[in-house]
């Protein structure tokens, strides 16, 4: 999912021998390279607002009930908001960046306060491994908190 897809010319995100990909994009971003990508066989899609419940509600009447988002701070910011995370997996690099601007795994959800923050359930740690971390749905508010996986 990229608004304005601004993405790497070379990738192994683009060899679809390997897995099937499907880029999500804002209707008329970087033409010739969304020709590019589908002559690699990868399935552009453009939505003249992109968001992540119409991203999500595509892939789910194309059939995926699981659906990998690697993304940034900003985009799981939104995705959460927007109520389409229910699990998440967590990678932690070796490496710390500070400062106030530095990336964050997610981004601003409008929450200030500790006793606002959205508590993980059934968590579990384990080093070099993927670990699921189960969100809360379908809501933030932590009064109507429920807990399933889609």
């Amino acid at each position: 999912m990229s608004q304005t897809c601004n993405l790497p010319e070379e990738a192994n995100l683009w060899n679809v021998h390997e897995a099937y990909t499907i880029v999500a994009t804002q209707r008329g971003a970087r033409r010739d390279f969304q020709k590019k990508l589908a002559m690699k066989g990868v399935e552009v899609v453009e939505f003249d607002m992109l968001n992540p419940r119409d991203v999500m509600s595509y892939c789910y009447d194309r059939g995926y009930l699981s659906v990998l988002w690697e993304c940034g701070g900003t985009l799981s910011a939104a995705a959460i908001s927007a109520r389409v995370i229910h699990k998440v997996y967590a990678f932690c690099a070796p490496k710390i960046i500070g400062g106030v601007t530095a990336p964050t795994p997610v981004g601003d959800l409008g929450m200030n306060q500790m006793t606002q923050a959205i508590d993980l359930i059934d968590v579990s740690y384990e080093q070099n491994s993927v670990v699921p971390y189960w969100l809360p749905v379908p809501a933030l508010d932590r009064s109507s908190y429920k807990s399933y996986l889609i």
